[in-house]
């Protein structure tokens, strides 16, 4: 599928998640991307650009010129001097506020404006004569700023146009009308608007109930968006973005789009750029840093309101095992895990991430039969989840006994494994775990009693018969008979005759039909 349409079948698919915040979104309240990661095409856009957003000039006019890529900044004095000589000449005209509008307008048509081009710059009104309603409109807002006559910028959904003298004498200005380019909001004009709302069932009749035609022409028609001159530039970078993206030019149209966001926070222009982000990053391996980029940046929204965590989560998933299973590439997949977590606020899901991250890490370890590595990140995945956390506990548990299995000193094994115990408390339930140290305390035992020392044997004794009578395990009944096959013969060694049967017959209760204790039993009761 063409990457225009994927972006558009997102946009689409957005527009169920947006729909319940109707049009009265008007500013996002938190950013998307920061200042420093907004590309430029040369320094001086840059320049421009920066002080325009900090508000520390108004030199609109400038940035507007180099908002295209390849306009020639050489001749932006040419063309200020073209339109601050126009305005000299307006100056001088002194009449009533619909003359001057009227003047106005038809003085800066005829002096600038040549042909009507959908797609189109401002750069390209000065160097060619070619405007649309956004550039067109740009020239106006900043001819009626030089003259201080007050005004409004409208964006509407598909279209941009002006309001000289706004509250008092309502004076349209229509940029992309060359023979009716202005007009007052009159009666006829909103009864017009009115009467299509309603043929176009934006509203119902109930709507009109005790409302008059002024009433609901402002209520709906103010529902546009009134943006400042810095917001028209911002306006200009989105349209950028979107010609770009027609051409299939993603990465340019993105920087631009971002463009936009920064000097025009608004509800359309943001969820456009969401939209082209999640289409970028579908299905990407994020080799490209950019594309980490982008994911990021979609996780920064808020005000939309777009729960991209499910999407996210899984994300961390596909390219954890692409990294680690297919690449064996640990570095990769830290940094880009690192690179997200970074930026997600959510507690609920940077625990989803971080348990996925352990899970995924201690798992690669495991198959690569480092154990101690695996556990480690088992053990974080555990204190996560806390008591919810049996399927860490069993990986834990088994990196812990694969981490310990074959060594020679089982009291060294146990040690570390009391030690383990004291950092994790519910392995002492665990079945897997107790099993495993019933089983090293057995042998501590046989070793013990095989050499008479009974009182280190019996030590050993008690701690394994803690665990036999009071946890669930898989027991080992050989290994059990035979420690207690030793414990007897110890007894018996030393001429406890009775302590030896008392020790044959306990084993049998623990493993019972055991052929070396129910033996030594009908020798000593012989």
């Amino acid at each position: 599928m063409p990457r225009v349409l994927l972006i558009v079948s997102f946009f689409l698919c957005l527009i169920q998640s947006f729909k319940s915040q109707e049009d009265t979104f008007e500013l996002l309240t938190d950013t998307t991307i920061y200042l420093d990661e907004l590309v430029f095409h040369d320094d001086l856009e840059k320049k421009l650009f920066e002080a325009i957003y900090r508000n520390e000039s108004k030199d609109y006019f400038s940035l507007l010129y180099m908002v295209r890529n390849g306009a020639d900044a050489e001749k932006i004095d040419a063309a200020k001097a073209r339109f601050e000589q126009q305005a000299s000449v307006l100056k001088t005209k002194n009449t009533s506020p619909k003359k001057l509008v009227k003047v106005i307008y038809n003085d800066v048509h005829k002096k600038f404006f040549k042909k009507y081009e959908l797609v189109n710059y401002f750069d390209e009104v000065f160097e060619k004569g070619y405007y649309n309603c956004l550039t067109a409109t740009a020239v106006y807002a900043l001819m009626l700023e030089e003259l201080k006559v007050p005004y409004e910028i409208n964006i509407l959904p598909a279209h941009v146009n002006l309001t000289a003298y706004p509250g008092t004498e309502n004076i349209m200005i229509e940029t992309t009308d060359p023979v009716n380019g202005y007009f007052i909001y009159d009666k006829k004009f909103k009864e017009n608007f009115v009467n299509n709302l309603l043929l176009y069932k934006l509203i119902e009749e109930k709507d009109m109930y005790n409302k008059s035609i002024d009433e609901v022409f402002d209520e709906y028609y103010s529902s546009n968006d009134k943006v400042n001159l810095k917001e028209l530039v911002g306006a200009q970078y989105y349209n950028d973005g979107l010609y770009l993206l027609k051409e299939e030019k993603i990465r340019e149209g993105i920087e631009q789009l971002e463009k936009a966001v920064a000097l025009y926070p608004s509800f359309r222009v943001a969820s456009i750029l969401l939209s082209v982000y999640l289409a970028e990053i579908i299905e990407t391996d994020y080799e490209d840093s950019k594309e980490i980029d982008y994911l990021i940046r979609a996780i920064r929204y808020k005000e939309l309101k777009v729960d991209i965590s499910d999407g996210l989560v899984s994300e961390l998933v596909r390219i954890g095992e692409d990294r680690l299973v297919n690449q064996k590439d640990t570095a990769s997949f830290k940094d880009f895990y690192s690179r997200i977590v970074a930026e997600t606020q959510d507690k609920k899901q940077l625990k989803s991430m971080e348990l996925v991250y352990n899970g995924l890490m201690g798992d690669y370890y495991f198959k690569d039969m480092e154990y101690l590595v695996a556990a480690n990140y088992f053990e974080k995945g555990l204190r996560l989840m806390g008591k919810d956390s049996l399927n860490f506990e069993d990986m834990y548990t088994r990196s812990l006994l694969m981490h310990i299995e074959g060594a020679g000193d089982q009291e060294k094994v146990l040690t570390y494994m009391v030690e383990c115990q004291l950092k994790w408390p519910p392995l002492k339930e665990n079945k897997l775990f107790m099993s495993y140290k019933a089983d090293v305390l057995t042998l501590i035992m046989s070793k013990y009693f095989s050499i008479n020392k009974v009182k280190e044997g019996e030590h050993y004794r008690a701690k394994l018969e803690e665990i036999l009578d009071h946890v669930s395990i898989k027991k080992l009944e050989h290994n059990i008979g035979i420690a207690y096959a030793e414990a007897g013969s110890a007894y018996y060694r030393l001429g406890s005759r009775s302590k030896a049967r008392a020790m044959f017959k306990k084993g049998l209760t623990y493993a019972p039909g055991h052929s070396e204790l129910e033996y030594r039993l009908s020798l000593v009761d012989y």
